[in-house]
């Protein structure tokens, strides 16, 4: 990838929220019917929590007025949590996938991460087509919480992630900036980038936490496609 290299730096307040590393394979049939037992012994007891989410397709019509009916394109995601909830591995037909909730290092992370899909390699050989690898870090920077509260965001953040959130040239002289950025009611920008060989799509703007507090969004998908766009071996 073309991104200029910078040294790595473990922060004391971590603002990522969620590490996503996912493979995505060809449409296994038989995977939609079976349940991943062999799967879940190989996780053993390092993925011991289990919870099945049931995916339900739906069809829309509107020739005789909105109708809505649900399709037989219904399928289960098998996710095999860590008992202290930080980390999750997901499983359906299409992907697996491993999620961290509590990031330190991609050190750490890339020993879950191979240990994870050695596992699904030994189970499920017969996958032999994968169409996609990404790896997806979400970011939400909460001024607050680093004692920065009132503080422009574009004295904080690089100008090709704020978007108008830096736009200095809005504010009349004398003007506080923070007046600015609580009259925006929306804005996201979302932009997807080619890297020699990898893409990344960004997306970038304000959220908000179940607690109202708002903070800044970074959301960063790497990845690549195409027949065989990955194996253990990359």
């Amino acid at each position: 990838m073309n991104i200029k290299p910078l040294p790595r730096v473990l922060y004391r307040n971590n603002p990522l929220v969620e590490v996503i590393a996912q493979v995505r394979f060809s449409t296994q049939f038989g995977m939609r019917t079976a349940a991943p037992a062999e799967f879940q012994a190989a996780l053993g007891s390092d993925y011991p929590v289990v919870y099945v989410e049931q995916m339900r397709g739906m069809n829309f019509s509107f020739e005789d007025g909105a109708q809505v009916q649900q399709s037989s394109d219904n399928f289960n995601i098998y996710h095999f949590d860590s008992l202290d909830g930080f980390w999750r591995v997901s499983l359906c037909h299409e992907f697996v996938a491993l999620t961290c909730r509590r990031y330190s290092e991609w050190a750490d992370f890339q020993v879950r991460l191979n240990a994870v899909l050695d596992r699904f390699i030994r189970c499920y050989s017969n996958v032999g087509a994968y169409t996609r690898v990404g790896l997806r870090y979400r970011d939400v920077l909460i001024r607050e919480s680093l004692d920065l509260a009132g503080v422009p965001w574009r004295d904080l953040l690089a100008p090709w992630v704020l978007g108008v959130y830096g736009a200095g040239s809005m504010i009349e002289a004398g003007e506080e900036y923070p007046g600015v950025e609580s009259g925006i009611e929306m804005a996201l920008n979302q932009s997807v980038l080619n890297l020699s060989g990898c893409k990344v799509g960004l997306i970038s703007g304000l959220a908000q936490n179940p607690d109202g507090v708002r903070g800044f969004l970074i959301d960063t998908d790497f990845y690549m496609e195409g027949l065989n766009a990955w194996s253990l071996e990359n």
